[in-house]
């Protein structure tokens, strides 16, 4: 508590003695009018020399530092670097495991950033996992598919069950009844 609060303290305890309102009283020292309420209410309890006293006392409490010491900073360079530009999650496993460190992943991406230049892989509009067309292995086309169920292949695995394209357009699998026959399309004159 600075002397300047303690000094506003007393000024609200002088207006409040005039007969004030609160939001003529909160206009004098610049505080809130709900603060000057507070304050207000631990006169009338503890009397103005006993509000004093436990507002200079209430702040000798240890503070805990909050900012990340230089050795740990360290630690997570270094990390990054023996891990191969490692993700945030990762060192933050490895801080736990190894130095019995424990940092949420924001701080340890705001640690990162001192140093490095730091992108994220994510890329808009693009598809994730699954087989792509670079290993056609994986994927079968359209082609072979329709080879497939021309022999009949499909079929023999679940029997009573069509495997491939409906009228809709979908890859489903369908019971034969339930597929509409396809109709072909006209064209030309008649």
């Amino acid at each position: 508590m600075d002397i300047h609060t303690l000094t506003q303290l007393i000024l609200v305890f002088e207006l409040s003695e005039q007969g004030l309102s609160h939001t003529t009283m909160a206009a004098h020292p610049g505080r809130h009018r709900e603060t000057i309420g507070l304050w207000l209410k631990g006169i009338t309890a503890y009397g103005l020399a006993g509000l004093l006293e436990r507002h200079t006392q209430a702040k000798k409490s240890p503070q805990q530092a909050r900012q990340v010491l230089a050795t740990t900073k360290r630690l997570i360079w270094e990390l990054r670097i023996r891990e191969h530009d490692c993700c945030g999650q990762k060192i933050a496993y490895f801080l736990k495991r190894e130095y019995q460190v424990r940092l949420f992943v924001p701080k340890i991406y705001e640690i990162l950033a001192e140093k490095y230049v730091i992108r994220s892989k994510w890329r808009k509009n693009q598809k994730r996992g699954g087989p792509s067309r670079r290993h056609p292995a994986l994927v079968p086309s359209s082609k072979w598919i329709r080879w497939r169920l021309a022999r009949g292949a499909a079929n023999r695995w679940r029997p009573g069950v069509q495997r491939g394209l409906c009228q809709t357009g979908s890859r489903l699998l369908r019971p034969a009844s339930h597929c509409p026959p396809v109709q072909e399309k006209r064209t030309g004159l008649y």
